[in-house]
């Protein structure tokens, strides 16, 4: 089912791709991207109506910092590489500064109603940016087929849903696993943490072993942008978030250094190769590492 479901999204997206004269990672970057925010925007969601907003974000930067790290990874290793086609030399630098506004509207200690307005408004700048940027790349006009576009958005929607639903059965599974097993609290933390970004990881990694890595990529890089922007941004208008400083500053600056590193891969080789891939999951080591350290300390 989970094999099936991500087939079909990976075809429907990239004929909705052709017929607005898209290119395959701008498409999947804002529709993919915003679908797949589901599972963690929600928690935090949640997290903000049951006045624990702290625990929604660190929730929001954490799978953030395993989309860029583990989920490309992975999907560079199981694939052999990821090549992307796109022009993404001249927008790259602007996908990094999008994910540092959080972090630095975070400095003062808190995001208020009006950093979610901010980053509410970034969001819809940049997503009409890239959706723009990705027709200019290929020309030509958008086809006028209202049927077929109906057809593909409808199977793409239906695909993405039992996408996310499977996803959620292996993961809960795993975790009531792990519980079972006695493994260690953080071992079934990163389960929870990784299933947050298990269709993303299931639709790129489909999307790359048919040569279509633009797919993939945007899916898993639309998805970090719209929770550091769009998820937060709702969280911040719901109620003020008044988080750990420390902690989400190191997370912050994780996930910022993780977006320029990926997009320093894309910008070089126009791929990102199994090499890259260890590089990516040795940094998520460093992090993890760095992480216990501080906890170690602030508990001192």
């Amino acid at each position: 089912m989970l094999a099936k479901a991500s087939d079909y999204a990976v075809k429907s997206i990239a004929n909705i791709a052709r017929l607005f004269h898209l290119s395959e990672f701008a498409a999947s970057f804002v529709i993919v991207g915003i679908a797949a925010v589901t599972p963690e925007f929600f928690i935090g969601v949640n997290s903000s109506l049951s006045r624990v907003s702290p625990l929604g974000l660190g929730v929001l930067i954490g799978s953030n910092i395993i989309d860029l790290t583990i989920i490309i990874a992975l999907v560079a290793l199981i694939a052999g590489r990821i090549k992307v086609k796109t022009k993404f030399i001249h927008w790259g630098n602007w996908y990094v500064v999008i994910n540092a506004i959080p972090v630095l509207l975070l400095l003062d200690g808190s995001l208020s109603a009006l950093d979610g307005v901010i980053l509410v408004a970034v969001f819809l700048f940049y997503a009409t940016f890239i959706l723009a940027r990705g027709r200019k790349m290929l020309g030509g006009r958008a086809k006028r087929d209202v049927v077929k576009f109906l057809r593909e958005f409808l199977i793409a929607g239906a695909s993405l849903a039992v996408l996310f639903w499977s996803s959620n059965l292996i993961v809960t599974n795993s975790v009531a696993l792990s519980e079972k097993l006695s493994f260690p609290l953080v071992f079934t933390g990163f389960f929870v943490a990784f299933g947050t970004c298990f269709p993303e990881f299931v639709f790129a990694l489909k999307a790359s072993r048919e040569k279509k890595g633009e797919l993939g990529l945007g899916a898993i890089m639309g998805n970090v942008v719209v929770d550091s922007t769009l998820s937060i941004g709702v969280i911040s208008l719901m109620s003020q978030i008044e988080p750990s400083i420390l902690m989400t500053v190191l997370s912050g600056f994780f996930m910022v250094i993780s977006s320029l590193v990926v997009v320093h891969f894309i910008k070089n080789d126009r791929e990102i190769t199994r090499g890259d891939g260890v590089s990516l999951i040795l940094l998520y080591l460093l992090f993890t590492l760095l992480e216990f350290w501080v906890k170690a300390v602030a508990v001192k």
